[in-house]
């Protein structure tokens, strides 16, 4: 998100209870239906608590005494580092900016493993209530596959690849056990190939699910640009959640 210098001080002023009234309701509902405003209000919380445990403010205060003679005003001339309490100053202003770096990046990777979670459903799997033996070894799979012994159905899947190793269903199929079955490395490889085959009836889900593994590695650019090729009917709103990030 990002902040304007009036935003900067208006979340300031709410995290030190200085808004009140009208402008406190304000911006409670505001928070209340904006993700981005309260992500960056938990950014803004960490950084006063860390400036607060390291007791910054005061030692913000004593740099400042320290830096002016007493008696006429003037500067002092110190380069940065000769002033002992303000080396010590930046050194803990540079530990916060790496403290809130680490918590951007770990809050990145935790909403895009929510997102992942919210988001990934198995492909329900083709009707297998065939009566003709043709392609059976397939259909035993699928079972295998709709039972959720993923494990399994790639074994028979792959087995079946060997002989077919363009088969679009097939890949597309083994790509989404892959992701099903946590293995999202190994998925994007499978999808990768189904998604090379444009007149596939898959086409569009596995542009989806391709995106998701690639949300699954924390890889935003790539799950946009995959999920923004397909059709299906989740791509859309899980779009826009990545792009308010």
């Amino acid at each position: 998100m990002n902040m304007s210098q009036e935003l900067y001080e208006r979340i300031e002023r709410y995290l030190l209870g200085q808004l009140e009234g009208v402008e406190k309701d304000q911006f409670e509902s505001e928070l209340a239906i904006s993700e981005a405003l309260r992500n960056a209000v938990e950014e803004q919380k960490i950084v006063i608590q860390a400036i607060e445990e390291a007791s910054l403010r005061e030692t913000m205060q004593e740099i400042h005494s320290r830096a002016f003679d007493e008696g006429n005003g003037k500067e002092k001339v110190y380069s940065l580092w000769q002033k002992p309490i303000l080396k010590y100053g930046i050194a803990a202003s540079l530990g916060i900016l790496f403290l809130v770096g680490g918590y951007t990046l770990s809050r990145k990777r935790t909403n895009n493993q929510d997102l992942y979670a919210s988001y990934f459903r198995p492909d329900p799997g083709l009707p297998t209530t065939m009566s003709t033996t043709q392609d059976f070894g397939f259909y035993e799979a699928m079972v295998t596959y709709k039972q959720g012994n993923y494990k399994q159905a790639l074994e028979k899947w792959e087995g079946l690849l060997k002989t077919k190793p363009n088969n679009d269903t097939l890949n597309y199929f083994i790509g989404v056990a892959h992701l099903a079955n946590e293995e999202d490395a190994e998925a994007i490889t499978f999808l990768q190939w189904a998604t090379a085959h444009e007149k596939s009836v898959f086409l569009s889900d596995a542009f989806y699910y391709l995106g998701l593994a690639y949300l699954k590695q924390d890889n935003t650019k790539k799950a946009i640009y995959f999920l923004e090729k397909s059709e299906h009917k989740s791509s859309e709103k899980l779009i826009n959640e990545l792009k308010e990030k």
